[in-house]
């Protein structure tokens, strides 16, 4: 409705993955993966075109394998396996690093996020499109954590999450409502880092504002609890500012159907 082609035809493309993941019949996924296509085609959406086709030709490969035995591929790991053995790792390096990389950070596992985020940084070689904005975000995000985590790394992460944050710039200047909120998000923690607890909690203000305007809630969310986890590493002792950042976290998650986030984020 909005005319967000992109995100409509990644919207197709994670959904025929899911079904995949969720043990659906192969069938039912090549199906799904077919109408992905066609709306990537119908969108002028080439990238998420190019992977759907990709994951529809190894998911007709595993249907000609398996025909007698589908069930023995029955679990999301066991057939993500099967495809990585039919394409030999590739498939891993294209359709899984970058949301692993996601995941990583999500759920605080800084150290994987690392090696996710170099293996996918061939993401933001291209074009603009929402795989190269997310990638900035989240490895802006990783970097200026390991910075405060790993203090004999510290230049080398700072260094990695001021280029994300730059890459991220530049990208707004094309699509503006889409990445302002991001930016002022890394901005903030590049603050954190810096030691400017003022900066930072001003920055993480306006980019919650500005994901509340543009109905980012996941984003709203995040960011709140980035500024709730910077009040903690300055040593602020928990007041109503520092619990409420982590509660409307917590609300913000759970209103995605992060059930799993919100559990960290309540702990």
């Amino acid at each position: 409705q909005t005319g967000d082609y992109e995100m409509s035809a990644a919207a197709a493309y994670m959904h025929s993955q899911a079904l995949f993941y969720v043990s659906s019949p192969l069938q039912a996924v090549q199906d799904a993966t077919v109408q992905t296509i066609k709306l990537a085609n119908e969108y002028r959406q080439d990238l998420f075109s190019q992977f759907a086709t990709s994951f529809l030709q190894l998911t007709q490969s595993l249907i000609g394998q398996h025909a007698s035995e589908t069930q023995s591929i029955s679990t999301g790991q066991e057939r993500r396996i099967s495809l990585e053995n039919e394409n030999q790792g590739d498939l891993s390096s294209e359709h899984f690093v970058l949301w692993g990389l996601v995941q990583s950070v999500l759920m605080n596992d800084h150290v994987s996020a690392s090696v996710l985020a170099e293996k996918s940084r061939h993401f933001r070689s291209g074009k603009v499109t929402m795989t190269a904005i997310a990638h900035c975000l989240y490895e802006g995000l990783n970097s200026f954590t390991m910075a405060r985590l790993t203090p004999k790394k510290r230049r080398k992460y700072v260094s990695r999450g001021r280029k994300a944050l730059k890459d991220l710039k530049k990208y707004s200047t094309l699509c503006t409502e889409n990445t302002l909120n991001k930016v002022i998000l890394l901005e903030a923690e590049l603050a954190v880092v810096g030691g400017k607890l003022d900066d930072a909690i001003h920055l993480y203000q306006g980019s919650i504002a500005l994901a509340d305007e543009q109905e980012f809630f996941h984003e709203k969310a995040l960011a709140l609890e980035r500024a709730a986890l910077a009040l903690e590493y300055f040593g602020e002792t928990p007041g109503p500012s520092h619990v409420g950042f982590f509660a409307k976290s917590v609300y913000g998650v759970l209103r995605m159907g992060c059930a799993c986030q919100s559990q960290t984020h309540g702990s």
